[in-house]
């Protein structure tokens, strides 16, 4: 780590002393930037929303998702899914029960463009969260490192162990 991206770090991680979770999350991105970690859009956005719970995220989300509100757009993607979506989607929506409820065919392809929907935007989430957690091993240490009389490196595990049990 060059002088220039040692003392950013160490700006980064001085500058929020009053440990709230803002401050701390403020910190650990600040930290993620200066280390070079990226947040991809969709982590990002689940991180902000404020949300606890991944699955409450995911549900909101595909919820509100134009394709699974318009009844055209759910139809075309559910027939643009792989085949082993749309077996989940169904599977899912059998699970659930809710397919029963349906009284037609364009609220039975919104129920399965929701799954759909809903699938793709989790998985991509944890798979995102898991690159983090492999890139955050090597920040740990280095934070440990070069700034141990901070609790930066602490924050980087509990954000890594966070990640890990979306």
């Amino acid at each position: 780590m060059d002088k220039r991206s040692k003392l950013s770090l160490h700006r980064a991680l001085t500058k929020h002393q009053t440990p709230n979770k803002i401050n701390i999350m403020k910190t650990i991105q600040d930290t993620l930037k200066i280390l070079n970690i990226e947040l991809t859009c969709e982590l990002s956005d689940f991180i902000d929303s404020g949300h606890d719970n991944l699955s409450d995220y995911v549900q909101e989300t595909a919820d509100s998702d134009a394709d699974v509100i318009y009844y055209h757009r759910a139809e075309a993607l559910y027939n643009a899914a792989e085949l082993s979506e749309r077996d989940e989607a169904e599977q899912m929506a059998k699970d659930c029960e809710s397919m029963e409820a349906c009284s037609s065919m364009a609220e039975r392809f919104t129920l399965l463009a929701y799954w759909i929907t809903y699938n793709r935007i989790e998985k991509t989430i944890l798979e995102q969260a898991s690159e983090v957690v492999e890139k955050l091993d090597a920040a740990i240490e280095t934070v440990e490192d070069n700034f141990s009389n901070t609790t930066a490196a602490d924050d980087l595990r509990d954000f890594q162990s966070t990640l890990e049990n979306l």
